[in-house]
């Protein structure tokens, strides 16, 4: 991310929830194994996610960061 302030962003460890979030991901959804954990673990915090990623941002299946 360029122009983010770093005091807003933070990386976050996979856990069990996240885990357990990739259940609730919509089947439609693309089988790369770490988009569907990236996704399931914004989702598993009710976090907006910061991506570039075309097939992430089309799914729909998780929000996402607008600055």
């Amino acid at each position: 991310v360029r122009a983010a302030d770093s005091r807003m962003l933070s990386v976050i460890s996979l856990d069990v929830d996240a885990a357990l979030a990739l259940d609730s991901l919509p089947e439609s959804f693309h089988g790369d194994p770490a988009d569907r954990m990236i996704v399931a673990t914004a989702r598993a915090r009710a976090l907006p996610l910061a991506t570039h990623d075309k097939a992430i941002r089309s799914s729909r299946a998780v929000r996402l960061w607008r600055p």
